[in-house]
């Protein structure tokens, strides 16, 4: 049996999803990044992209094209949550219905499924051999959290279905939240009162820990907060 040792060094994984404007794409139009657009929202930013993809025929034609297209380091899927909706939207049409949600007994989520398997083999595939990095990105949406030992409360997570959530998080090397650090600062007023004030909310920081108020993971060493710099 051949026994490996040491660290193995490979392109990354990555889902980065964060709050509206935070400046995902921009963080991702790297001149070494191609971007699938598939959300329309690369037009003012100067990248490389394709044009909108606005059916999941157009997607999945789009991905099966990029074999072998020379000189990105990177490639970028804008964004994951409008890609699961062309996703959604063709399941249902599918099965002769308006929304996914209208296929009995949560079908239509095992169809979605099977769709983000295929892609994400493809994706696997295509970066293994064009030493290609994959950046997700995501808006950001505010789930309930209900541990078995502890009360319910409130987190951001990557704004998709859970079932398709739990996949691309497990897929991915490494999950980052984007947002603007804000800072509470707490001030006495009176004998019994405390009012809580916000300071900041202009500096853009990426998290890479998961803590209580956002989900996040790293497989590689690094510290819980960066500055959103790529």
């Amino acid at each position: 049996m051949k026994i490996l040792k040491g660290k193995l060094s490979r392109p990354r994984k990555v889902l980065l999803y964060g709050t509206h404007g935070i400046g995902k794409t921009t963080w991702a139009a790297n001149p070494g990044t191609l971007i699938l657009d598939v959300e329309g929202g690369c037009g003012d930013i100067g990248c490389d992209r394709t044009p909108v993809l606005k059916t999941l025929p157009d997607f999945t034609t789009a991905l099966m094209e990029l074999d072998g297209i020379p000189g990105y380091q990177w490639l970028a899927i804008d964004t994951v949550d409008w890609l699961e909706s062309l996703i959604h939207a063709d399941v249902a049409a599918k099965a002769n219905k308006d929304t996914i949600a209208e296929i009995p007994f949560g079908q239509g989520y095992v169809s979605a499924a099977k769709y983000w398997a295929y892609i994400l083999n493809t994706l696997t595939n295509l970066a293994t051999k064009n030493n290609l990095g994959v950046i997700l990105l995501s808006h950001a949406k505010v789930a309930q959290v209900k541990p078995p030992d502890g009360d319910t409360y409130d987190r951001y997570e990557p704004d998709t279905h859970k079932s398709s959530s739990s996949l691309l998080q497990e897929w991915c090397d490494e999950v980052f939240f984007a947002t603007y650090k804000v800072d509470i600062v707490s001030k006495k007023e009176g004998f019994d009162k405390t009012r809580n004030r916000a300071l900041g909310g202009t500096k853009r920081v990426i998290y890479t820990s998961e803590a209580a108020t956002h989900l996040a993971k790293h497989r590689i060493e690094m510290p819980p907060t960066l500055p959103m710099e790529f």
